[in-house]
């Protein structure tokens, strides 16, 4: 079970370089980016090589889809050229959609605005989890799918579980990640499994589920079921 890491960019450019060498301190394997306004390409390359020549296994890109030829040309040879890079571009027109797995690019025209975009669990969601290796169906069924060994820095590089969290654990011009995630109150999140989760307990997707526990039906009760998903498996039906 791989740490993990979200970084969300807006307003705020991060000094990547010391997050990456926080991480890496951590032994996060896999970090995620996510930009909800365009980025330069020199912003890009600079997230990029704040990874490099460290232990990290994939770093998966999601960028607002650019209406600029060369700067898209520039940006997909950088994702091609590099191993350990995904891609996905959001807000793009239906023309240009598609999924390059081999490239590992992917072009969606679904408009993500902010970390509140997140959260669905749908079929499509379940059918690419139920692909994964047994050892992330293994996590599930222990852990919690979304948050166990993540760490995330919103937009404001407030530390949290998760971006779309209200509760923060310091900020990362004066708190270290390093120092968050050895906190023992940061780690209660990791171990709220399916088998925890009201409604959930009872679903036949339970281990192939990755979760949420921000958007849920009861804001006040940390165990209700995601809000943002419409299955009920007492019904079997969408």
């Amino acid at each position: 079970m791989d740490n993990k890491s979200i970084i969300d960019i807006r307003h705020i450019f991060h000094d990547f370089e010391m997050i990456a060498h926080e991480l890496n301190r951590c032994r996060c394997k896999h970090v995620q980016v996510r930009a909800y306004e365009l980025l330069e390409l020199s912003q890009i390359q600079r997230i990029i090589l704040s990874f490099k020549d460290k232990s990290f296994i994939s770093i998966n890109l999601l960028l607002k889809y650019a209406y600029n030829n060369d700067y898209l040309k520039k940006l997909l040879w950088l994702v091609k050229n590099d191993a350990l890079l995904y891609l996905t571009l959001y807000g793009a027109p239906k023309e240009k959609i598609k999924d390059d797995k081999g490239n590992r690019i992917k072009i969606i025209s679904d408009s993500i605005d902010s970390c509140n975009d997140c959260g669905k669990i749908s079929k499509e969601s379940l059918m690419q989890s139920s692909i994964r290796t047994i050892q992330v169906f293994m996590e599930n069924r222990l852990y919690n799918g979304c948050l166990n060994k993540k760490i995330s820095i919103d937009e404001n590089g407030d530390i949290k579980n998760c971006p779309s969290m209200d509760r923060s654990f310091g900020n990362i011009c004066n708190t270290s990640l390093f120092e968050v995630a050895q906190n023992e109150e940061f780690k209660k999140m990791w171990i709220i499994n399916k088998e925890h989760v009201k409604v959930c307990k009872d679903c036949e997707y339970r281990c192939i589920c990755t979760d949420c526990r921000v958007f849920i039906e009861n804001p006040d009760d940390i165990f209700s079921k995601p809000a943002k998903c419409s299955y009920n498996p007492y019904l079997l039906k969408w």
